[in-house]
């Protein structure tokens, strides 16, 4: 009996500690009333002209490659460019026919390519180092890096034989991780053991989120049927932003990685106009709401929403919130930033150019 007694202890302390530390987090997490209702955000900077420069057109993506500290672009074409200073360099001029998307490995030396968009989806990987595409296995709907970026997690939907697998970019092997056959799924792996599948972000129908443990093959659910659900991960903290849109009031949340929410933010934005690095948010915010009619996601994805927005840094250690442009000097819909060298880089949805303001 003693022993039971201890052993119940020890797990009670155990847990004492866990949660002591998730509050404290939560506490951190939500600074100085920023993230509170009522708090308001400073006024837009006045941004010398100078300090918003253009640094390439037509872009579709970019990110940073953290291996050479090099930026990339991808345009509409297909065609991959190596950013430095005012110059480009055209690394890949391999066109891709429709164009939709790509994935970018946690560290930014590969990409994954959707094109042939929506007829034929296709999937091929393209590695900056060594400059070369690789196709992923035919029948792939879905694609999404691994957190150490030496792995390709996949749906392939090879008619009723359907399979979430992993691919191992280096030996070119597969292991099937579990049967699945759903048509219309896509990924995102942010914790080394859990793969996350979810239905795409639209708000005409509630959307679901699961994740399924590599190794134990379970799964667990992280959110279910949520309206206009949508969701960026940070790559350096676990941390990520969550909107939802019930009954046409949009929200966005600070979540940790189990999707649990940390604190609501004072403002409403697409989590695509945000980025969470080393601990602070980077947000293109929207000087005014929606226009009535307006559902997001969906019409921010169909590109039937634009918004003039302002730019902002909220340092989530301090609560410090800098205002980094003022959207008054020039229309820029803020799509992807990325901070880097002193800069932080956006695509102005407004032009397709890829354009950078300087950091504070």
């Amino acid at each position: 009996m003693k022993n039971l007694l201890t052993i119940i202890l020890v797990i009670a302390i155990v847990f004492g500690i866990i949660f002591g530390g998730y509050m404290i987090f939560k506490k951190l997490s939500a600074p100085g009333g920023l993230l509170a209702p009522e708090a308001e955000l400073p006024p837009p900077l006045q941004t010398a002209a100078s300090e918003i420069n253009v640094l390439a057109s037509n872009v579709l993506d970019h990110w940073l490659n953290t291996k050479t500290n090099s930026i990339y672009a991808i345009n509409y074409l297909g065609q991959i460019l190596k950013l430095s200073g005012d110059e480009s360099e055209l690394v890949s001029g391999q066109a891709l026919n429709n164009l939709n998307s790509i994935s970018v490995s946690p560290d930014g030396s590969k990409i994954i390519a959707k094109f042939n968009y929506p007829e034929l989806p296709t999937f091929s990987m393209y590695d900056t180092i060594s400059k070369i595409w690789k196709p992923l296995p035919k029948n792939v709907i879905s694609a999404a890096w691994s957190p150490n970026s030496e792995q390709i997690a996949y749906l392939d939907n090879s008619g009723k034989s359907g399979k979430l697998a992993i691919l191992t970019v280096s030996s070119n092997k597969t292991q099937e991780v579990a049967k699945m056959t759903q048509k219309n799924m896509d990924l995102a792996w942010i914790k080394p053991d859990e793969i996350i599948f979810y239905q795409p972000f639209y708000n005409e129908s509630p959307s679901s989120m699961w994740a399924i443990n590599i190794s134990k093959k379970t799964v667990k659910s992280i959110f279910k049927d949520e309206i206009g659900l949508d969701i960026i991960w940070s790559k350096t903290d676990d941390l990520g932003l969550k909107l939802t849109n019930n009954a046409q009031a949009p929200k966005l949340s600070l979540i940790d990685k189990l999707g649990n929410a940390l604190s609501d933010i004072s403002f409403v934005t697409l989590p695509e106009k945000c980025s969470i690095e080393q601990m602070k948010i980077y947000c293109g915010v929207p000087q005014s709401k929606p226009a009535e009619g307006i559902i997001l996601p969906d019409d921010f994805y169909k590109k039937s929403f634009y918004s003039k927005d302002d730019i902002y840094m909220i340092d989530l250690g301090s609560g410090n919130v800098n205002s980094l442009f003022n959207g008054d000097q020039m229309a820029v819909d803020v799509y992807h930033p990325i901070p880097e060298n002193g800069k932080l880089l956006f695509i102005n949805r407004f032009d397709n150019n890829l354009y950078s303001v300087k950091l504070p």
